[in-house]
């Protein structure tokens, strides 16, 4: 189960051929995914291709950490499962399920998860 934390999110997006870092933080997270907030637009996430119909699945290389403590961070790699646009919000959301996470990485998660719970 997903549960509500304040993790912060780092991200690294290209924009205009420059490479830019863009911080968020998570509305919840689990050892199998995450929901955070996305400021930049849908089209940032344009990295998906279509190709015979389907789609390349769009893969973000997240950097997690508690924002009480920057040295508790663990980088994941996560698919884009999900976006939500709000109205009238500086923010959309977007859901993202982890990749390539090995046993030492979900154990980090678990450990950074139970440092950070807010319920």
């Amino acid at each position: 189960p997903r549960v509500p934390v304040k993790l912060r999110v780092k991200h690294v997006a290209k924009e205009g051929g420059a490479k830019v870092t863009y911080e968020s933080e998570t509305i919840n997270c689990s050892v199998t995914g995450l929901c955070f907030k996305w400021y930049l637009s849908f089209k940032s996430l344009s990295d998906s291709v279509a190709q015979g119909g389907a789609q390349t699945p769009i893969l973000l290389d997240l950097t997690l950490y508690d924002p009480t403590d920057k040295n508790r961070k663990l980088q994941v790699r996560a698919k884009v499962v999900h976006c939500v646009r709000i109205p009238d919000m500086e923010f959309d959301y977007v859901g993202a399920e982890f990749v390539e996470l090995d046993e030492v990485s979900e154990r980090q998660l678990k450990d950074l998860l139970g440092a950070t719970t807010t319920q």
